[in-house]
């Protein structure tokens, strides 16, 4: 029996989605959703040990997702790392 931490990924991106999975799987199993809305649902069955997110995705924001999981008895305690591959030109 496989008693790795569960990983959520959570991008709009398929490829930066298998970039953390193939830099994590040996490790870690592996669960990816592909926006927000997606995430916060797998999180409540999933339970993640710990949650990896891109800021801007479709449906739901990375920020917001954020702020739905910490106001949720169930995810509140799930550590998030929120990441943005985006670049912002000022």
């Amino acid at each position: 029996m496989d008693n790795k931490q569960k990983v959520l990924i959570v991008d709009d991106n398929p490829s930066m989605i298998e970039i953390v999975k193939m830099s994590l799987e040996t490790d870690y199993d592996i669960i990816s959703a592909s926006d927000g809305r997606e995430g916060i649902d797998l999180a409540k069955k999933e339970k993640p040990d710990v949650i990896i997110m891109d800021v801007m995705m479709p449906n739901i924001s990375g920020l917001e997702m954020l702020r739905l999981l910490l106001s949720d008895d169930e995810t509140m305690d799930i550590p998030v790392i929120v990441f943005t591959a985006s670049h912002f030109d000022p």
